[in-house]
């Protein structure tokens, strides 16, 4: 497993103590999480601008792809294979973000901001087996990402929830193979000017009928 870890200043990051441009590209992971439990093969922490591409990924015990915080934004994850992740753990997705502190920087802007510069998770193939429930869950306040033209087999389609705002959802391809009541939309209510965006996805629900959680 691998890991990017950056510093701030409480939720000051604009020294740059944060890793930039990291590149993970065309590696094949497997039977990771045996010592080091709830490891992800790439963990990104208060760190941004990386490039996750054409990994193949399997059997490990948490979310195969883990963001930490959403310091930054600008990481591309794409064309990855991502399966049998979650063994040991559950409630999540075989990838899985949190959001929960708004840091400062100027990689969206080049000037001091609170936004984000949009991630792109795109183009991924993801099987949502064991014990995850998301392809990828964007949790507790994850913001800015652009979720596009990805196929998520056995899962929930997309949960934003806990004030997470300024997302996209399109272009996916979204087969549920359970019904568990967040079957293919399930967000929280959002400020004026902050949505999401829901839009040419394709939900296949072949043991229930029920679209969406709660809204």
């Amino acid at each position: 497993p691998m890991a990017s870890w950056g510093y701030t200043d409480e939720n000051d990051g604009m020294d740059g103590q944060q890793p930039r441009y990291t590149y993970v590209l065309r590696n094949y992971v497997r039977e990771f999480g045996h010592y080091e439990k709830q490891s992800s093969f790439w963990s990104n922490n208060k760190a941004c601008l990386a490039q996750i591409e054409g990994n193949v990924v399997f059997n490990g015990p948490r979310a195969g792809i883990n963001f930490n915080d959403g310091f930054g934004g600008g990481t591309n994850v794409t064309k990855n294979l991502i399966y049998n992740q979650c063994r040991e753990s559950g409630d999540h997705g075989a990838m899985n973000a949190w959001d929960r502190t708004a840091y400062l920087s100027d990689v969206k802007y080049g000037e001091a901001s609170y936004e984000a510069q949009m991630n792109s998770v795109d183009h991924n193939f993801i099987i949502a087996n064991y014990g995850a429930s998301q392809g990828f869950d964007t949790d507790d306040g994850s913001s800015w990402y652009d979720i596009h033209d990805n196929f998520f087999f056995l899962a929930d389609a997309w949960k934003m929830d806990y004030g997470g705002h300024d997302s996209r959802f399109t272009g996916n391809v979204v087969y549920h193979g359970a019904n568990d009541g967040q079957n293919c939309v399930n967000t929280w209510p959002f400020l004026a000017g902050h949505g999401a965006v829901w839009e040419g996805n394709r939900c296949i629900l072949p043991r229930s009928n029920n679209l969406a959680g709660s809204i």
